[in-house]
C-alpha cells in the first residue's frame, strides 16, 4: 500500500510531476499572453508610423533629435 502512495506522488504521472507540469503550463500561457500584448502594441505603433504624421514628427524630434528648418534644439545636461 505504501509503495502505491509513493508511486502516486513521485512517479512519472505522480501528483508532484503533474503539479510541476501544470505550473510550467501556466507560466507558458502567461508568456504567450505577454507576447500577444507586445505584438498588439507593435501593430498599433506600425499603423501610427504609416498614417499619423504628428506622431512621426514627435518620434523624429524625441528619438532622433531632428528639427524643422530654422529651428534650434536645446539639450539640457545634468551635472
Amino acid at each position: 500500500m505504501s509503495a502505491v502512495l509513493v508511486f502516486m506522488f513521485t512517479g512519472k504521472q505522480g501528483f508532484i510531476s503533474l503539479y510541476k507540469n501544470h505550473q510550467r503550463y501556466k507560466a507558458q500561457e502567461e508568456q504567450i499572453l505577454r507576447s500577444h500584448q507586445v505584438i498588439d502594441s507593435l501593430k498599433t505603433e506600425l499603423k501610427r508610423l504609416h498614417n499619423d504624421t504628428v506622431y512621426i514628427e514627435k518620434i523624429a524630434r524625441e528619438r532622433l533629435g531632428m528639427a524643422k528648418k530654422n529651428e534650434m534644439i536645446y539639450k539640457f545636461v545634468d551635472k
